[in-house]
């Protein structure tokens, strides 16, 4: 696929943004934790708006968040066996 429209839960978003995919992230309502999600989403650059004939041709119009992971392992291993 060149793009994902899905909620604003971590799992599909995280995938979505570390395989490079464009973004669009709804978050559901009322739900605390996918407003957080969807703002820090925003943040980045992702599409967050609610879903409709308007913002679905803007979301296809936009271009893709130029996101990038950097693997922390080796710094996470570093910090619990103390060295620098």
């Amino acid at each position: 696929s060149n793009g994902v429209i899905t909620h604003s839960g971590f799992s599909t978003t995280t995938e979505a943004l570390y395989l490079n995919k464009k973004l669009w992230s709804i978050p559901i309502k009322s739900q605390i934790e996918q407003k957080i999600n969807s703002d820090y989403l925003k943040k980045l650059g992702v599409f967050t708006e609610e879903l409709n004939y308007t913002n679905l041709i803007d979301w296809l119009d936009s271009s893709l968040v130029n996101w990038e992971w950097s693997d922390p392992t080796k710094e996470i291993i570093e910090k619990i066996y103390g060295e620098n």
